[in-house]
């Protein structure tokens, strides 16, 4: 059905139910052999709550379509692999400019304050930093708070 099926829905519903039985060489598989790309981004969604973080940087590494990657990004933040933060921020500065926001996204969703004070630091985008800087007041915690208090401090 996630394969052969006519149907958009049935096709994007059995390929979640691939990734909840956690079938992912089928699910790799079923990537290389579709060619829309809701029915991908199903199945990168299917990888992430598989928690199969490999494949989603197999994604990264050979995807050009920005929307897919885009979902792959996201799909690394939420499927909770250890060194998925690692991974973003080291992709970061060569990414795209959407590519970065679902990066900045995606530290907030992990909750890596380290990983995007990281970011902030090395961006030069002021649009990019008021959005980071906007994620880091929302994070409860005390590195990003005594980060901001002595930006305020040296810039006020």
């Amino acid at each position: 059905m996630a394969r052969d099926s006519n149907d958009p829905e049935v096709q994007i519903d059995a390929i979640h139910i691939l990734g909840t039985m956690d079938a992912t060489d089928e699910l790799q598989s079923l990537y290389a052999s579709l060619q829309g790309r809701e029915a991908r981004i199903a199945v990168i969604e299917a990888l992430s709550i598989a928690g199969e973080g490999t494949m989603l940087k197999q994604v990264l590494a050979n995807e050009t379509d920005p929307e897919l990657r885009k979902a792959a990004i996201q799909g690394l933040a939420i499927n909770g692999e250890e060194k998925a933060a690692d991974y973003l921020v080291a992709m970061y500065p060569g990414a795209s400019r959407e590519e970065k926001t679902a990066v900045i996204q995606s530290m907030m969703i992990m909750e890596d304050t380290e990983g995007l004070l990281n970011l902030l630091k090395q961006e030069s985008d002021p649009e990019l930093k008021r959005e980071m800087l906007q994620m880091l007041t929302i994070m409860d915690s005390e590195e990003s708070d005594q980060y901001l208090f002595e930006m305020l401090e040296k810039n006020g």
